[in-house]
């Protein structure tokens, strides 16, 4: 069974900000899909639910198959939701919002990139990359609004990745910096999850969730008794 809570109360900016670096709210991470899945079977069985942004399987390097799961992003939170509840009830695949490290760990085509410069935001970060190929998605890590420095880039296909990194890592792209660009396929190690990139202040995303229901609970008594 899936429960939605409607909350009428804005959620405190702490835990707004821990959510982020948790889940993606309008990506919806999906198991249970048969070896031959394409992306575009992928996207047959869920345009149903909303507007689709991409679609994502994840392939077997050797068998060329689908592993059995895959990503579908959509526009917006709503179609989403209505995408997990659908695919629950068929009793075919286990649908769940999908996580952030979750896509970028099990993705052999998701770029990390080091050095980029403080002004460059999501968008303008894929413009660049476009000239070496097709740019799925692409992701800046912010604090307190303001980039980090580091970002992801999903491309089209493995031999995409391969020509990024061997044209730009340690190489100086970006008039504005003087830093020397770092490109490489991104971390599977555990170590993304926390000093790597998200830094010693966001710890706290890696607290499990239940920790973050209980504390909002208690805010929201808290806003209704003052």
């Amino acid at each position: 069974y899936i429960f939605v809570v409607e909350i009428r109360y804005p959620i405190p900016p702490f835990f707004n900000h821990s959510f982020s670096y948790l889940f993606n709210f309008t990506n919806v991470y999906i198991r249970g899909l048969p070896s031959n899945t394409t992306e575009q079977i992928l996207r047959e069985i869920c345009e149903q639910y909303g507007n689709i942004t991409t679609t994502k399987t994840v392939i077997d390097k050797d068998t060329k198959e689908c592993k059995g799961y895959g990503f579908v992003d959509f526009d917006c939170h709503t179609s989403a939701l209505n995408c997990i509840q659908g695919l629950s009830r068929t009793n075919k695949y286990t649908a769940q919002f999908a996580k952030i490290f979750q896509q970028q760990l099990q993705d052999p085509t998701n770029l990390y990139l080091a050095n980029i410069p403080l002004d460059i935001n999501e968008r303008q970060l894929a413009s660049f990359l476009r000239t070496y190929g097709v740019v799925i998605s692409s992701r800046v890590l912010k604090e307190n609004g303001f980039s980090k420095g580091v970002g992801f880039a999903r491309m089209d296909s493995h031999e995409i990745c391969d020509k990024v990194i061997k044209e730009l890592n340690g190489k100086k792209v970006f008039p504005q910096s003087d830093k020397s660009l770092i490109v490489k396929y991104a971390d599977t190690s555990k170590k993304i999850r926390g000093k790597q990139i998200d830094g010693p202040s966001d710890h706290l995303a890696e607290f499990p969730v239940l920790f973050y229901i209980l504390f909002v609970f208690i805010y929201f008594i808290f806003v209704n008794c003052s």
